[in-house]
């Protein structure tokens, strides 16, 4: 939310990390805290999160699909 401490979005960021990595598709976490990509803009209540996914060719369940991650 607006006026939130950079501690408060740096805590949101840990756990979408945590979630993330417990999914066996997902490689790393690339977390920008308090910033914005799609706003150009250094603010603490904003995050910017990459989720980076295993190579396609670890990824051989259809349970492991991009498709299928994003439906979890």
């Amino acid at each position: 939310p607006d006026g939130a401490s950079l501690d408060r979005t740096r805590e949101a960021d840990n756990r979408l990390t945590e979630i993330a990595m417990a999914h066996p598709g997902v490689e790393k976490v690339i977390s920008l805290t308090g910033f914005s990509i799609m706003e150009n803009l250094n603010w603490t209540p904003f995050g910017t999160n990459f989720i980076v996914l295993k190579d396609c060719s670890n990824r051989n369940s259809k349970a492991l699909s991009a498709d299928a991650m994003l439906a979890d």
